[in-house]
């Protein structure tokens, strides 16, 4: 059973409410827009620039490992991107 914070529930009871604190700092919002934008653009490259040669073996596993980069390239690109609308004050 899970046990409530005895500070926010005497907030909540008293009709006071608490600040939201973010899991990131907003300092580090820009930052993190651009690793994640060059670590997507590195990923993108390396499933742009894939060659039949790099992943002999079966149709599947190549086409495994293809999806495996455009996935991780997308998550990576799409994380910056929303990063930079968070830096820019952009709050989504």
């Amino acid at each position: 059973m899970l046990r409530a914070d005895p500070a926010a529930a005497a907030a909540a009871s008293s009709g006071g409410s608490t600040a939201f604190e973010p899991p990131v700092d907003p300092g580090m919002y820009a930052t993190l827009a651009a690793a994640l934008w060059a670590v997507g653009l590195v990923v993108g490259g390396k499933f742009l620039l894939h060659r039949d040669e790099d992943a002999p073996g079966r149709f599947g596993s190549w086409l495994l490992q293809l999806l495996c980069l455009g996935a991780g390239a997308s998550v990576a690109m799409g994380l910056g991107s929303f990063f930079l609308l968070l830096a820019s004050g952009v709050y989504v």
